[in-house]
Protein backbone atom coordinates (compact mmCIF):
# COMPACT_ATOMS: atom_id res chain seq x y z
CA UNK A 1 0.00 0.00 0.00
CA UNK A 2 1.10 3.55 -0.71
CA UNK A 3 0.15 6.95 0.59
CA UNK A 4 -2.59 7.22 -2.03
CA UNK A 5 -4.34 4.21 -0.48
CA UNK A 6 -5.21 6.21 2.62
CA UNK A 7 -7.81 8.87 1.76
CA UNK A 8 -8.64 11.70 4.05
CA UNK A 9 -12.37 11.95 4.68
CA UNK A 10 -14.41 13.77 3.61
CA UNK A 11 -13.08 13.42 0.06
CA UNK A 12 -14.47 14.61 -3.22
CA UNK A 13 -15.61 12.48 -6.14
CA UNK A 14 -12.65 13.74 -8.15
CA UNK A 15 -10.22 12.65 -5.44
CA UNK A 16 -11.81 9.21 -5.35
CA UNK A 17 -11.53 8.87 -9.14
CA UNK A 18 -7.90 9.97 -9.11
CA UNK A 19 -7.08 7.44 -6.38
CA UNK A 20 -8.78 4.64 -8.31
CA UNK A 21 -6.95 5.61 -11.50
CA UNK A 22 -3.59 5.60 -9.71
CA UNK A 23 -4.21 2.12 -8.34
CA UNK A 24 -5.40 0.82 -11.71
CA UNK A 25 -2.29 2.24 -13.37
CA UNK A 26 -0.09 0.60 -10.76
CA UNK A 27 -1.72 -2.79 -11.38
CA UNK A 28 -1.36 -2.31 -15.14
CA UNK A 29 2.36 -1.60 -14.81
CA UNK A 30 2.87 -4.67 -12.61
CA UNK A 31 0.92 -6.89 -15.00
CA UNK A 32 2.88 -5.63 -17.99
CA UNK A 33 6.15 -6.28 -16.19
CA UNK A 34 5.03 -9.81 -15.30
CA UNK A 35 3.98 -10.49 -18.89
CA UNK A 36 7.34 -9.24 -20.16
CA UNK A 37 9.18 -11.59 -17.77
CA UNK A 38 6.95 -14.49 -18.84
CA UNK A 39 7.52 -13.75 -22.53
CA UNK A 40 11.28 -13.58 -21.94
CA UNK A 41 11.20 -16.92 -20.11
CA UNK A 42 9.19 -18.51 -22.93
CA UNK A 43 11.63 -17.24 -25.57
CA UNK A 44 14.62 -18.40 -23.55
CA UNK A 45 13.09 -21.83 -22.94
CA UNK A 46 12.14 -22.24 -26.60
CA UNK A 47 15.66 -21.31 -27.67
CA UNK A 48 17.28 -23.68 -25.19
CA UNK A 49 14.96 -26.57 -26.04
CA UNK A 50 15.62 -26.10 -29.73
CA UNK A 51 19.36 -26.07 -29.19
CA UNK A 52 19.54 -28.85 -26.61
CA UNK A 53 17.33 -31.26 -28.54
CA UNK A 54 18.31 -30.40 -32.11
CA UNK A 55 22.09 -30.35 -31.62
CA UNK A 56 22.53 -33.97 -30.48
CA UNK A 57 19.97 -35.18 -33.03
CA UNK A 58 21.85 -33.40 -35.82
CA UNK A 59 25.18 -34.98 -34.89
CA UNK A 60 23.59 -38.42 -34.51
CA UNK A 61 21.75 -38.22 -37.83
CA UNK A 62 24.91 -37.06 -39.59
CA UNK A 63 26.95 -39.93 -38.17
CA UNK A 64 24.29 -42.48 -39.12
CA UNK A 65 24.06 -41.09 -42.64
CA UNK A 66 27.83 -41.32 -43.12
CA UNK A 67 27.96 -44.88 -41.80
CA UNK A 68 25.11 -46.02 -44.06
CA UNK A 69 26.69 -44.53 -47.16
CA UNK A 70 30.41 -45.20 -46.66
CA UNK A 71 30.81 -47.84 -43.96
CA UNK A 72 33.15 -49.99 -46.09
CA UNK A 73 35.60 -47.13 -46.54
CA UNK A 74 36.27 -46.53 -42.84
CA UNK A 75 39.14 -47.80 -40.80
CA UNK A 76 38.32 -49.27 -37.38
CA UNK A 77 39.54 -46.04 -35.75
CA UNK A 78 37.31 -43.88 -37.95
CA UNK A 79 34.33 -46.13 -37.28
CA UNK A 80 35.00 -45.85 -33.55
CA UNK A 81 35.02 -42.05 -33.80
CA UNK A 82 31.62 -42.10 -35.47
CA UNK A 83 30.22 -44.47 -32.88
CA UNK A 84 31.55 -42.20 -30.10
CA UNK A 85 29.75 -39.28 -31.77
CA UNK A 86 26.54 -41.31 -31.73
CA UNK A 87 27.07 -42.28 -28.10
CA UNK A 88 27.75 -38.69 -27.02
CA UNK A 89 24.60 -37.46 -28.75
CA UNK A 90 22.54 -40.26 -27.25
CA UNK A 91 23.82 -39.56 -23.73
CA UNK A 92 23.12 -35.85 -24.04
CA UNK A 93 19.64 -36.34 -25.46
CA UNK A 94 18.78 -38.99 -22.86
CA UNK A 95 19.79 -36.63 -20.08
CA UNK A 96 17.54 -33.87 -21.38
CA UNK A 97 14.61 -36.28 -21.60
CA UNK A 98 15.27 -37.52 -18.04
CA UNK A 99 15.47 -33.97 -16.72
CA UNK A 100 12.20 -32.91 -18.34
CA UNK A 101 10.50 -36.13 -17.20
CA UNK A 102 11.47 -35.57 -13.55
CA UNK A 103 10.38 -31.92 -13.70
CA UNK A 104 7.00 -33.06 -15.01
CA UNK A 105 6.66 -35.65 -12.23
CA UNK A 106 7.46 -33.07 -9.57
CA UNK A 107 5.11 -30.45 -10.95
CA UNK A 108 2.25 -32.95 -11.28
CA UNK A 109 2.93 -34.30 -7.77
CA UNK A 110 3.37 -37.87 -9.05
CA UNK A 111 6.79 -37.64 -7.41
CA UNK A 112 6.42 -36.16 -3.93
CA UNK A 113 7.37 -36.64 -0.30
CA UNK A 114 4.07 -38.44 0.25
CA UNK A 115 4.60 -40.88 -2.61
CA UNK A 116 8.20 -41.56 -1.60
CA UNK A 117 7.38 -42.20 2.06
CA UNK A 118 4.60 -44.61 1.10
CA UNK A 119 6.23 -46.33 -1.87
CA UNK A 120 9.94 -45.68 -1.38
CA UNK A 121 12.61 -48.36 -1.36
CA UNK A 122 15.29 -48.66 1.31
CA UNK A 123 18.57 -48.27 -0.58
CA UNK A 124 22.24 -48.17 0.35
CA UNK A 125 23.34 -44.57 -0.09
CA UNK A 126 26.94 -45.37 -1.04
CA UNK A 127 25.72 -47.50 -3.98
CA UNK A 128 23.62 -44.61 -5.28
CA UNK A 129 26.58 -42.24 -4.96
CA UNK A 130 28.96 -44.58 -6.82
CA UNK A 131 26.43 -45.11 -9.62
CA UNK A 132 25.92 -41.35 -9.84
CA UNK A 133 29.69 -40.77 -10.08
CA UNK A 134 29.96 -43.18 -13.01
CA UNK A 135 26.98 -41.60 -14.76
CA UNK A 136 28.31 -38.10 -14.20
CA UNK A 137 31.62 -39.12 -15.78
CA UNK A 138 29.77 -40.33 -18.88
CA UNK A 139 27.63 -37.21 -19.09
CA UNK A 140 30.54 -34.79 -18.88
CA UNK A 141 32.79 -36.90 -21.10
CA UNK A 142 35.64 -36.49 -18.62
CA UNK A 143 36.67 -40.12 -18.25
CA UNK A 144 40.38 -39.41 -17.98
CA UNK A 145 42.46 -38.24 -15.05
CA UNK A 146 42.02 -34.52 -15.82
CA UNK A 147 39.66 -34.38 -12.83
CA UNK A 148 40.16 -36.70 -9.87
CA UNK A 149 37.21 -37.79 -7.75
CA UNK A 150 37.84 -38.71 -4.13
CA UNK A 151 34.97 -40.39 -2.34
CA UNK A 152 35.16 -40.42 1.44
CA UNK A 153 32.58 -42.80 2.85
CA UNK A 154 32.28 -42.27 6.61
CA UNK A 155 28.69 -43.52 6.45
CA UNK A 156 29.20 -46.64 4.35
CA UNK A 157 26.34 -48.46 6.06
CA UNK A 158 23.80 -45.65 5.60
CA UNK A 159 20.43 -46.57 4.06
CA UNK A 160 17.76 -44.12 2.92
CA UNK A 161 14.14 -44.64 1.95
CA UNK A 162 13.94 -43.15 -1.50
CA UNK A 163 12.84 -43.28 -5.08
CA UNK A 164 16.21 -44.65 -6.32
CA UNK A 165 16.09 -43.23 -9.88
CA UNK A 166 15.03 -39.80 -8.60
CA UNK A 167 17.63 -39.56 -5.82
CA UNK A 168 20.33 -40.86 -8.14
CA UNK A 169 19.32 -38.22 -10.71
CA UNK A 170 19.76 -35.49 -8.10
CA UNK A 171 23.24 -36.79 -7.29
CA UNK A 172 24.12 -37.09 -10.99
CA UNK A 173 23.15 -33.46 -11.60
CA UNK A 174 25.27 -32.18 -8.72
CA UNK A 175 28.31 -34.37 -9.36
CA UNK A 176 28.23 -33.70 -13.11
CA UNK A 177 28.04 -29.98 -12.39
CA UNK A 178 31.09 -30.21 -10.11
CA UNK A 179 33.08 -32.21 -12.68
CA UNK A 180 32.11 -29.92 -15.56
CA UNK A 181 33.30 -26.77 -13.80
CA UNK A 182 36.39 -28.31 -12.18
CA UNK A 183 39.66 -27.08 -13.71
CA UNK A 184 42.18 -29.47 -15.21
CA UNK A 185 44.22 -31.50 -12.74
CA UNK A 186 41.89 -30.63 -9.86
CA UNK A 187 39.92 -32.80 -7.45
CA UNK A 188 36.22 -33.17 -6.70
CA UNK A 189 35.66 -34.35 -3.11
CA UNK A 190 32.53 -36.35 -2.29
CA UNK A 191 31.83 -37.25 1.31
CA UNK A 192 29.14 -39.01 3.31
CA UNK A 193 28.69 -38.50 7.03
CA UNK A 194 26.14 -39.06 9.77
CA UNK A 195 24.77 -35.83 11.25
CA UNK A 196 22.06 -35.25 13.90
CA UNK A 197 19.28 -34.90 11.33
CA UNK A 198 20.31 -37.94 9.24
CA UNK A 199 22.98 -38.32 6.59
CA UNK A 200 24.90 -35.55 4.89
CA UNK A 201 26.50 -35.79 1.44
CA UNK A 202 29.00 -33.13 0.44
CA UNK A 203 30.22 -32.43 -3.09
CA UNK A 204 33.14 -29.99 -3.23
CA UNK A 205 34.91 -28.75 -6.35
CA UNK A 206 37.84 -26.41 -6.92
CA UNK A 207 36.23 -24.41 -9.71
CA UNK A 208 35.74 -20.69 -10.21
CA UNK A 209 32.89 -20.46 -7.68
CA UNK A 210 29.56 -18.61 -7.75
CA UNK A 211 29.14 -15.04 -6.47
CA UNK A 212 27.07 -14.93 -3.29
CA UNK A 213 24.46 -12.64 -4.83
CA UNK A 214 23.81 -15.22 -7.58
CA UNK A 215 23.42 -18.37 -5.49
CA UNK A 216 19.63 -18.11 -5.36
CA UNK A 217 19.45 -17.55 -9.12
CA UNK A 218 21.63 -20.61 -9.71
CA UNK A 219 18.96 -22.81 -8.09
CA UNK A 220 16.15 -21.58 -10.32
CA UNK A 221 14.95 -23.83 -13.13
CA UNK A 222 16.33 -22.80 -16.52
CA UNK A 223 18.76 -20.37 -14.89
CA UNK A 224 22.06 -19.97 -16.70
CA UNK A 225 24.97 -18.07 -15.21
CA UNK A 226 27.48 -16.52 -17.63
CA UNK A 227 26.63 -18.92 -20.44
CA UNK A 228 28.83 -17.04 -22.91
CA UNK A 229 31.95 -16.86 -20.74
CA UNK A 230 31.60 -20.42 -19.42
CA UNK A 231 30.54 -21.84 -22.80
CA UNK A 232 28.26 -24.19 -20.87
CA UNK A 233 25.90 -26.43 -22.74
CA UNK A 234 22.68 -27.09 -20.95
CA UNK A 235 19.27 -25.80 -20.05
CA UNK A 236 20.09 -24.47 -16.61
CA UNK A 237 18.11 -27.27 -14.98
CA UNK A 238 20.72 -29.14 -12.91
CA UNK A 239 20.83 -27.38 -9.54
CA UNK A 240 17.14 -26.48 -9.52
CA UNK A 241 16.06 -30.01 -10.40
CA UNK A 242 18.43 -31.54 -7.83
CA UNK A 243 17.05 -29.32 -5.06
CA UNK A 244 13.45 -30.21 -5.92
CA UNK A 245 14.23 -33.93 -6.01
CA UNK A 246 15.97 -33.70 -2.64
CA UNK A 247 13.03 -31.74 -1.20
CA UNK A 248 10.71 -34.53 -2.38
CA UNK A 249 12.75 -36.93 -0.23
CA UNK A 250 12.24 -34.79 2.86
CA UNK A 251 15.78 -33.46 2.63
CA UNK A 252 17.37 -30.11 1.95
CA UNK A 253 20.24 -28.72 -0.07
CA UNK A 254 22.69 -25.93 0.69
CA UNK A 255 25.27 -24.29 -1.55
CA UNK A 256 28.41 -22.63 -0.26
CA UNK A 257 30.74 -20.97 -2.71
CA UNK A 258 33.83 -18.78 -2.69
CA UNK A 259 34.74 -17.05 -5.94
CA UNK A 260 38.11 -18.22 -7.15
CA UNK A 261 38.24 -21.18 -4.76
CA UNK A 262 35.30 -23.47 -5.44
CA UNK A 263 31.79 -24.56 -4.58
CA UNK A 264 30.41 -27.01 -2.06
CA UNK A 265 26.93 -28.54 -2.15
CA UNK A 266 25.60 -30.09 1.05
CA UNK A 267 22.72 -32.56 0.90
CA UNK A 268 20.87 -33.52 4.08
CA UNK A 269 18.65 -36.59 3.98
CA UNK A 270 16.47 -37.95 6.81
CA UNK A 271 17.66 -40.87 8.90
CA UNK A 272 19.20 -41.75 12.25
CA UNK A 273 22.57 -40.22 13.03
CA UNK A 274 23.93 -40.32 16.56
CA UNK A 275 27.11 -38.42 15.70
CA UNK A 276 27.50 -34.68 15.42
CA UNK A 277 29.47 -32.93 12.73
CA UNK A 278 31.61 -29.95 11.91
CA UNK A 279 29.88 -28.04 9.14
CA UNK A 280 32.80 -25.94 8.07
CA UNK A 281 33.83 -26.25 4.46
CA UNK A 282 37.45 -26.85 5.39
CA UNK A 283 36.55 -29.68 7.75
CA UNK A 284 34.35 -31.38 5.17
CA UNK A 285 37.00 -31.08 2.50
CA UNK A 286 39.56 -32.55 4.88
CA UNK A 287 37.28 -35.47 5.77
CA UNK A 288 36.67 -36.15 2.09
CA UNK A 289 40.39 -36.37 1.52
Amino acid sequence: LGADDYLIRPFTTQELLESVMVRLHRHQVLNEAAEMRLDKTKRTLARMLTHELRTPLTSMNTAVDIVLREAKLFTPEEMRDLLETLAAGSIRLSRRVEQLAFITQIQTQTLSYRSITSQGIESRLSDLVMNAINQARRITGRHDDSVTIKHGDAAADAFVVCNPPALKQALIELIANAIAYAPLNSTVFIGQKYVPEGVRITITDQGSGIPEDRLMQAKELFAQLDRESNEQQGMGIGLGLAERLIDAHGGRMEIRSVVGKGTQVLIYLPGTAPNGSDDSMAAVTASAR
